[in-house]
């Protein structure tokens, strides 16, 4: 006799509630109770149901934190994170939740609360650089399973979603100098992130093997995120033909400071950044940029949140390349 094929309906019967329940419950829908949601869930695993995610039998509450630095400062970038890696847990019957890491978080604290409101079934996705004694903390006395965005360190086995910003930073610069531009400027901030410096070196990079010769006004060591870093900005005598700012929401605040003092682009110079967000569509004019596509960004966050969930012990790093937005910011000289 041939195995009972598992639908909804043999959830519903198990659990003696209606088929309109068990939807809701593995969809992710509202109007039912989270305990009934588990329930559901947990009966769908058990009784086979292929139409179960297989992150969701694992796990099915997760926390996005990020420190309230990187939130601020980065705009949209970490938020587009969110908003697609959300829907994909969303769409699975799961929940992720949004959480500003401030200078006080206690991992020991968030640990302790979290596991006993969510009887120890959560993961966390950490956006931004996350501080070594942290790290070390998720590396050797949490069982939380866990994955770093847009960071990595080879001093912790971890599981790391990493953008090879090293490589973006040659390819953008790269694409200046094919245009004809040999001055051009980096707006970087070196200091305030790991990522910016391999945004920085990878400029550097393209120089060196197009026989640029690097001088010391061809690098500016400031962000650009927060209006205030403009008083600090002193621009180059000869004024660059290009300049590349470490993310979209600094290009944005130059171009616009720029455009207030009468300068033109592309006309007079041309402006190039990092992180592909939708405010670089939002520009007038709009804008280049390099950057991996966020939906790209959230599988990666899936797959290794997966792996992590099957396999505890094993730590594994996905490494995305950025893809180049040739747009009107940049001109041909």
């Amino acid at each position: 006799m041939k195995n009972r094929k598992i639908t909804m309906d043999s959830i519903a019967e198990k659990l003696n509630i209606s088929k309109v329940s068990v939807h809701k419950a593995l969809h992710g829908y509202p109007g039912i109770s989270e305990q009934l949601k588990a329930c559901v869930i947990s009966a769908a695993a058990e009784l086979g149901y292929s139409l179960v995610d297989p992150l969701t039998k694992l796990c099915r509450n997760y926390f996005y934190l990020i420190p309230q630095r990187f939130y601020l400062s980065t705009e949209q970038y970490y938020a587009g994170i969110y908003s697609e890696l959300s829907a994909i847990l969303e769409n699975i019957g799961s929940k992720l939740e949004h959480v500003t890491v401030r200078k006080n978080f206690s991992l020991s604290q968030f640990a302790a609360t979290n596991s006993r409101l969510n009887k120890g079934a959560f993961g966390v996705f950490w956006a931004g650089i996350i501080p070594e004694g942290i790290l070390a903390q998720f590396s050797s006395q949490y069982e939380i399973p866990f994955v770093c965005i847009d960071y990595r360190s080879d001093k912790y086995p971890a599981n790391y979603v990493f953008i090879d910003n090293y490589h973006s930073g040659y390819i953008l610069t790269n694409s200046l100098i094919q245009k004809g531009h040999t001055n051009i400027c980096a707006i970087i901030d070196i200091q305030s992130a790991s990522t910016n410096a391999d945004k920085y070196f990878g400029f550097r990079k393209a120089l060196l093997e197009n026989g640029i010769d690097f001088t010391p006004d061809m690098h500016i060591n400031l962000s650009l995120a927060s209006p205030h870093e403009f008083l600090n900005l002193r621009l180059p005598e000869k004024l660059p033909s290009a300049f590349i700012l470490g993310s979209d929401f600094a290009a944005f605040n130059f171009m616009t400071t720029m455009m207030n003092n009468g300068r033109r682009i592309p006309a007079d110079i041309s402006v190039a950044s990092f992180d592909n967000t939708r405010l670089s569509l939002e520009c007038t004019p709009k804008l280049t940029t390099i950057g991996p596509e966020f939906s790209d960004i959230a599988k990666a966050c899936y797959t290794i949140m997966l792996q992590t969930l099957l396999n505890r012990k094993k730590k594994s790093t996905f490494i995305l390349q950025s893809i180049l937005h040739e747009r009107a910011s940049v001109k041909s000289v």
